[in-house]
């Protein structure tokens, strides 16, 4: 079943706005790189909740109810078709690290550090110790960038959203 919750509904645990019969809905998961939902749905009840800041609950691969949040969306005649990504890159916009120093930590507690405050976490069964100095990041910046101090460049690993 996938759901649909209108921007600003956040009760995830309780059912969507409505159920959603698209004609398509894949997610496309790139290791280490970009995750994606393409989503197209007739022209139906439904039409006018996929818009952006949206939210679908579907299943994947990688487990049930998965959310994503739609960026784009385009109205048609015959239907919409949206993109979206896991509700996890909301952190991009909802977290700030001003100065956060995990020192010779193992990846479980860098993680507890980088998501220390946020409603956002993260696991992880790196027992390697490393450190990383994240000034003026958010927490997708300071876990997955290109950055010599983020998260995969310091302690490894391959995230996966859920």
């Amino acid at each position: 079943m996938i759901q649909i919750y209108k921007a600003g509904n956040e009760e995830f645990e309780k059912n969507g706005d409505a159920v959603l019969h698209p004609t398509v809905c894949s997610v496309e998961e790139e290791l280490k790189g970009s995750w994606k939902m393409s989503l197209e749905n007739p022209a139906d009840e439904n039409l006018n909740l996929i818009k952006s800041g949206s939210v679908i609950k579907a299943d994947t691969n990688i487990g049930k109810g998965q959310l994503f949040r739609i960026y784009e969306h385009e109205k048609t005649d015959s239907g919409v078709t949206a993109v979206a990504y896991p509700i996890f890159f909301d952190a991009a916009r909802e977290t700030f690290l001003l100065d956060s120093r995990p020192t010779n930590k193992t990846g479980q507690q860098a993680l507890d550090i980088l998501f220390s405050g946020t409603r956002y976490s993260g696991s992880s069964d790196i027992l390697i110790a490393s450190t990383a100095y994240w000034q003026k990041k958010n927490c997708i910046e300071a876990m997955n960038s290109d950055d010599d101090n983020s998260f995969l460049s310091r302690w490894g690993g391959e995230p996966i959203y859920n």
